[in-house]
């Protein structure tokens, strides 16, 4: 065989596997057209208003993992703090932040020391202290820097609440985000996970945590991004999703039931693609369990997010993403063509390994062996056509398939013009930065086989006007935390003792988890506790001294203000009155000032070890410690 041959089958070989992989896309954007068309129809009957006002809702626990986050942070709480939904609390995790994001938080929301006690069922480095505010649903667990995936699941520990939606501080959420990205999980009981579409937020416009104006960006590297995320989300998860083989829920914006997130081991701490990692975790663990279930992708719920607005940072982006897809892919291996594991692993492991981990390599290949048979005159005219429709022509299809599909069943963009100018951009991207993209992904192959676990620094900006430019870098897995306020040791003995817990040396009742605490289940004490009072409190005479050691404080309908009125937003959109007026599972009947506890009043930060636990709605329960 000459080298002429060789270059020919080689481009026969490139080209074969860019119209099988086209072919692939086309099935995918069909499955997608017809999964958003039905679910466009289903939104005219979808019953927001009264999923709004339902008392079987399950309470969800927004977690907010944050690192050097102080020019978002703030924004992105309120935002949180204002969804709709029945009733919702945010625990935003400070890991070990070097700047100032905790002071912010303090500051701005007056958060106080707290006795709330966390839950922990999940590895996570040590926790300095929890804080509370005095009238809102907002808890902040100050811990020991340990990367995002730690925060994480000590957010999940902290969670009272069934549900818990996972997110990034530097996003925005609209409204009803929350409503709409919990309805599967409320609807069927199969569904374990529900990932929401997450949109570029660059060139629009925001205010106290809302977008106020939909525009592209002027710069062209996150018009290209709009096009990315357009084809990934809408064209190609949404497939996933109907074929039940949905391996990623964006790390960005996704809700879990707390359970089996838990029972599937929680984020991995070893890997920079945690949030693939567990769904495919959870895939596995479900499938070997003979769980039937449902992993769903919703289209509509929107997540705003800050992309890069430059190559050193967006191939940094890149680089890691695509080193957390190889690790997940390897992790698992034993799912690839395995059907034991029905769809995921005959339909989506196969996908990912030969279309998104080989791709690259594949690609670059065949422009290597095309620039080569060109330039020796073994390549003719037809087949050279052929490689570039293959190659571009459909690669300009898609993205311009992407952007219509967009239009004509979600309609975000108001104006034409900024249609037109993404689908020039969804053609331009297939000139230089295609390219450049699959360069960065073979380079992310080299650095996986280098063993490089590298998060990559990224800068963020503000969302407001006027903060735009503050720049703010992050380093999650590699900076070091600051100074603790609280000198905490958790330890744990062996697995007949209750575990125990210690302030400054002081030794403190723990909590041993028995499943969640919600108001779709109200607490009972069993008979012969004297340790239990009211609806979802405890008592505890060294946690607090004597008082009630309640989970949170206020009693308060969700949907209306603290005089018993609705908002006028709510009454206009007829969410309003949205629970019945009762006792809020561990929260104290005092008022919104009984969360005000901490050190200066006898209370201490309560850290809880547990082995285990349930979801039927039981309290936890106060043991006191093994001497």
């Amino acid at each position: 065989m000459t080298l002429g041959d060789l270059i020919v089958y080689v481009n026969y070989f490139v080209l074969t596997y860019f119209l099988v992989i086209n072919a692939i896309y086309l099935a995918l954007y069909l499955i997608s057209f017809a999964e958003i068309a039905d679910y466009v129809r289903h939104e005219v009957f979808s019953g927001l208003a009264e999923l709004f006002s339902s008392n079987y809702a399950p309470p969800v626990t927004v977690i907010v993992p944050a690192y050097n986050e102080q020019a978002t942070i703030v924004d992105s709480v309120r935002s949180f703090l204002t969804l709709h939904y029945p009733l919702h609390e945010v625990v935003v995790v400070n890991d070990g932040s070097a700047d100032d994001t905790l002071d912010v938080l303090i500051r701005e929301f007056d958060l106080h020391e707290s006795d709330q006690p966390v839950r922990m069922q999940l590895e996570t480095s040590d926790i300095r202290g929890v804080y509370a505010s005095p009238t809102e649903r907002l808890v902040v667990v100050d811990k020991e820097n340990g990367g995002k995936s730690d925060a994480l699941n000590a957010g999940i520990c902290t969670a009272q609440y069934p549900l818990v939606c996972c997110m990034d501080a530097d996003i925005i959420l609209e409204e009803d985000a929350l409503l709409r990205v919990a309805r599967p999980l409320v609807e069927a009981s199969s569904v374990a996970a529900v990932g929401g579409i997450v949109r570029v937020a660059n060139g629009s416009r925001f205010e106290k945590g809302r977008i106020i104006e939909l525009k592209t960006p002027r710069k062209a590297l996150p018009n290209f991004q709009i096009v990315e995320y357009l084809r990934a989300f809408i064209a190609v998860r949404t497939a996933w999703s109907r074929l039940n083989c949905l391996l990623i829920i964006s790390g960005s914006f996704g809700m879990f039931r707390r359970r089996d997130v838990i029972a599937a081991g929680g984020y991995a701490g070893d890997t920079v693609g945690e949030d693939m990692e567990l769904v495919t975790r959870m895939h596995r663990v479900l499938r070997e369990n003979d769980r039937l279930y449902k992993i769903s992708f919703v289209p509509d719920p929107v997540a705003w997010t800050e992309v890069p607005d430059t190559l050193r940072v967006l191939g940094r982006q890149r680089n890691r993403w695509h080193r957390g897809l190889i690790d997940t892919l390897f992790r698992h291996r034993k799912m690839l063509f395995n059907p034991r594991y029905g769809s995921v692993g005959l339909l989506g492991m196969p996908y990912f390994f030969l279309f998104e981990f080989l791709g690259p390599v594949v690609e670059i290949a065949g422009y290597v062996a095309f620039a080569t048979g060109l330039t020796l005159g073994v390549i003719n005219l037809p087949f050279a056509i052929a490689f570039f429709l293959a190659a571009v022509g459909l690669g300009v299809l898609l993205s311009s398939a992407a952007i219509f599909l967009e239009e004509l069943r979600l309609e975000r963009y108001p104006k034409w013009r900024d249609l037109a100018k993404l689908t020039f951009y969804g053609i331009l991207e297939n000139f230089g930065y295609r390219q450049l993209n699959t360069l960065w992904r073979v380079l992310a192959i080299i650095s996986f086989a280098r063993r490089n676990t590298e998060w990559g620094a990224m800068e963020r900006k503000g969302f407001d006007e006027g903060k735009t430019e503050d720049r703010v870098k992050y380093l999650p897995d590699d900076a070091g935390g600051s100074t603790a306020r609280t000198t905490l040791f958790v330890t744990s003995g062996p697995s007949n003792r209750t575990p125990q817990c210690s302030v400054r040396g002081l030794r403190v009742p723990t909590l041993r988890d028995e499943g969640e605490v919600g108001p779709d289940r109200p607490p009972r004490a069993p008979a012969g506790d004297p340790g239990r009072s009211g609806r979802g409190r405890v008592r505890g005479a060294a946690l607090g001294r004597g008082r009630e050691a309640g989970l949170g404080g206020g009693r308060r309908q969700a949907g209306v203000d603290r005089q018993g009125r609705e908002p006028r937003r709510l009454r206009r959109e007829g969410l309003g009155r949205s629970l019945l007026d009762r006792d809020e599972p561990g929260r104290d009947a005092a008022g919104p000032r009984a969360r005000r506890v901490g050190a200066h009043q006898g209370g201490l930060p309560a850290v809880v070890r547990a082995d285990g636990g349930d979801e039927r709605g039981r309290p936890a329960r106060l043991h006191d410690p093994q001497p």
